[in-house]
């Protein structure tokens, strides 16, 4: 057994640079990093680490909130580089690489007018994002990214690739959309359904922090039945300096005139600070949504699905909550509208379980001074009970190694199945890390 493809190890001066992840709250340090740039290299690292016994971790965009695409003294197996885009415009699908990340999905699709609804951060990698179910500000009228996924291809634990999709291996199918692929494998292609895209309308309103409730349950009466043309969601956040902020965004596929008709509630509900309406390209909308994206910075996040309205007192609950954080740190709460399309699937007709849920609530916490670390966690776990009260459950993209019943969180009445389909697919348990699948 021997490994391919481009190795980093601890004499490299790359190192540094290939060992840290997104979340700089969390360092560990592999033995090696192998880059593979195809799937050769995949296979052959992969039979090297199970041969030699050695813990292994499968790493694309490194966004994985507790860092889990990375392991002390192991290797990690990182297919960012296998990340090419075949569009086929006569039968409206796209095939991408396994590494590929949502900004270059948009890019290749976008410069031929189409798109895959998917996150708003370009650096985050699209085969993860898909495989946890893939919110965005265009799931309510084009589905979640899982939802347009038509086929999945990965090497299994015997080095063997596997294809995946509605009639071949369908078991496996069912379980990628929703239930993390890499349970399962190394996921090295994609290929989607595509929807022709030219322009939307987009909003963003800013009020006064001070009318949070009033906004916020108007927001959550509103945005989960309105038109499945519009996603938006609510922005609630503390700032270092102390500044509270309050402000909500959309997306609308469709008129300016008409989406000030649809946000309509939105604009009466309190006092605006500043209201922003306007036409542009789908490519600019990709811009302007990622321009509100951070960098790499020491964090914590969780979050929790509401399935009905969060009654006034969580919500003077939740803003207590966020007035009191901690000082010179940052935090915020995103509300994220769902329902539309995305409730249209049944919740086990994919591992995505969460179909019914009116919103997804982010919820975040980051910090500079290791000092600041021990607050920061424990605000944010503390916002996590209260809304553990009232929601139910978490997403999977939100890896949250604090949730003690992470299983029914991130899978509810669907976790029996996966079990089912690990034990099918991975009956040794090769694919395991914290808060992986369980085989049978």
């Amino acid at each position: 057994m021997y490994i391919t493809g481009g190795v980093v190890s601890k004499d490299n001066p790359l190192y540094l640079e290939a060992s840290t992840d997104f979340n700089l709250a969390i360092k560990k340090f592999p033995f090696i990093i192998v880059f593979c740039f195809s799937e050769d290299d995949v296979i052959n690292t992969l039979k090297y680490a199970i041969s030699e016994d050695i813990p292994f971790r499968v790493r694309n965009g490194r966004h994985d909130y507790e860092g889990n695409s990375n392991v002390n003294k192991g290797i990690v197996i990182d297919v960012s580089n296998i990340n090419y885009t075949f569009i086929d415009e006569v039968n409206n699908k796209a095939k991408f690489g396994g590494g590929i990340t949502t900004g270059k999905m948009y890019s290749d699709l976008v410069n031929k007018g189409y798109t895959v609804p998917s996150g708003t951060c370009p650096d985050v990698g699209f085969a993860g994002l898909t495989s946890c179910g893939g919110v965005g500000f265009a799931a309510r009228l084009l589905g979640l990214s899982c939802d347009n996924l038509l086929e999945i291809e990965l090497i299994n634990y015997k080095g063997e690739k596997i294809v995946a999709n509605e009639y071949s291996n369908d078991n496996l199918f069912w379980a990628v959309r929703g239930g993390l692929a890499s349970n399962f494998g190394v996921v090295v292609s994609l290929t989607y359904k595509i929807t022709p895209v030219c322009n939307v309308s987009t909003y963003v309103i800013t009020w006064n922090p001070k009318y949070f409730v009033d906004v916020l349950d108007t927001w959550q009466s509103f945005t989960p039945y309105a038109d499945v043309r519009l996603t938006t969601s609510v922005e609630y956040k503390k700032e270092s300096s102390g500044d509270i902020l309050l402000s909500s965004s959309g997306q609308f596929f469709g008129g300016k005139e008409e989406l000030e008709r649809i946000i309509e509630p939105l604009l009466k509900v309190a006092p605006t600070e500043s209201v922003e309406i306007e036409t542009i390209s789908y490519e600019e909308a990709l811009e302007k949504w990622s321009s509100d994206c951070t960098g790499p910075e020491k964090f914590k996040g969780t979050g929790s699905f509401i399935y009905t309205p969060l009654s006034k007192r969580i919500l003077n609950c939740l803003e207590a909550e966020l007035i009191s954080a901690p000082k010179n740190s940052t935090q915020f709460y995103e509300f994220i509208g769902l329902n539309g399309n995305v409730s249209k699937v049944k919740p086990n007709e994919t591992a995505f379980v969460h179909r019914n849920s009116l919103y997804l609530i982010e919820i975040k916490s980051a910090w500079d001074l290791e000092m600041d670390r021990e607050d920061n966690v424990n605000w944010t776990n503390n916002v996590k009970d209260l809304l553990d009260s009232v929601g139910i459950g978490t997403y999977r993209g939100f890896t949250d190694f604090d949730i003690i019943d992470w299983q029914r969180q991130y899978y509810g009445d669907n976790y029996p199945r996966l079990r089912e389909v690990k034990t099918q697919y991975d009956p040794l348990n090769i694919f395991n890390f914290p808060q992986s699948i369980e085989p049978l």
